[in-house]
């Protein structure tokens, strides 16, 4: 998973969930509790809850840590408070605001996204 912008806040620990665009082709899959237990793009496995996915600080640059993923929510991402901003690596809900839109676009200023929840796996 690419963390560009973030990934130093996950390996210093302040980082524990990450919001993604949902896309059209996303697909929840729910557990028998009604809670989203992966995503599917295409028929095809995004996420999944319990799977570790690499950590990587860019496009084609080699994992520097890995993450298991603990829960998947969906919100807008406008609803983020400042408790869930501080969880994503930010200081607040506005600067939050701020660096989604400078990683994603002014057009997903006000996307869907989907929230996953991880810890950090120790070497």
């Amino acid at each position: 998973m690419l963390f560009q912008y973030t990934y130093q806040a996950i390996l210093d620990g302040r980082k524990t969930t990450t919001r993604r665009v949902r896309k059209p082709s996303d697909q929840p899959v729910y557990n028998d509790d009604g809670k989203i237990e992966a995503v599917l793009v295409n028929g095809r496995e995004k996420w999944h809850v319990g799977k570790t996915y690499s950590v990587q600080p860019g496009r084609g640059k080699p994992q520097i840590a890995r993450i298991r993923i603990t829960a998947i929510d969906s919100e807008n991402v406008t609803d983020i408070t400042d408790a869930a901003a501080r969880a994503e690596g930010s200081t607040d809900r506005d600067d939050f605001l701020r660096l989604w839109v400078e990683a994603n676009g002014k057009a997903n200023a006000e996307a869907d996204a989907w929230v996953l929840h991880f810890v950090l796996i120790a070497d």
